[in-house]
């Protein structure tokens, strides 16, 4: 059986000769994507955030385009190997304390200039003014935790801002996520 497949092997490789295959062309190497920096758990990934490297050719390559836009599962550091497996299109949260929750905190359009200051780790505060009969009231959330930020991808959903939200919080800030007239304050 042994002689049978290296007999087949060889016929194969002297075809490939005659019919002027080039082995040397054969890949040896191909490229995979790294992480450029530290790159934190939720981070949405852009082109500067990876480098190229080479590796063995036994493993699959794929494109950078697979890794941008979306968000980084676990905390990546310079260098660390980024795959498909590493990301997802939205940020998943993971359990916080019991005092806290998670909240998806939708952007409007008009709020997306925000984005260029906020980052993932800020802290920002949500003002607002609430209409109690002939007065506006206003109402400010206590401090925020951003866990994320994601910038609209595509045909992924709105951007929005993942927060950390003290279980206290909860109430003053669903009274914020809904007003129109409101304001995002980053320190």
């Amino acid at each position: 059986m042994k002689t049978l497949i290296i007999i087949i092997w060889l016929v194969i490789v002297a075809l490939g000769i005659v019919f002027g295959f080039d082995y040397s062309e054969l890949p040896k190497t191909t490229t995979t994507w790294t992480a450029a920096k530290q790159l934190e758990q939720y981070h949405q990934i852009n082109e500067e955030d990876l480098l190229d490297t080479v590796i063995e050719p036994h493993l699959i390559p794929y494109e950078r385009n697979l890794l941008t836009g979306r968000h980084l599962i676990k905390r990546k550091n310079a260098g660390d190997p980024v795959t498909p497996a590493d990301v997802s299109a939205l940020p998943v949260a993971d359990n916080c304390r019991k005092d806290s929750m998670t909240v998806y905190f939708p952007l409007s359009a008009n709020e997306t200039y925000y984005l260029k200051a906020i980052r993932d780790g800020s802290w920002i505060k949500v003002c607002g003014n609430i209409q109690s009969d002939k007065t506006k009231v206003p109402i400010c959330t206590n401090s925020l935790y951003v866990l994320a930020v994601h910038q609209k991808v595509d045909t992924t959903v709105t951007a929005f801002l993942m927060l950390r939200v003290a279980a206290i919080d909860g109430a003053a800030l669903s009274q914020v996520v809904h007003l129109e007239d409101r304001t995002l304050f980053m320190y």
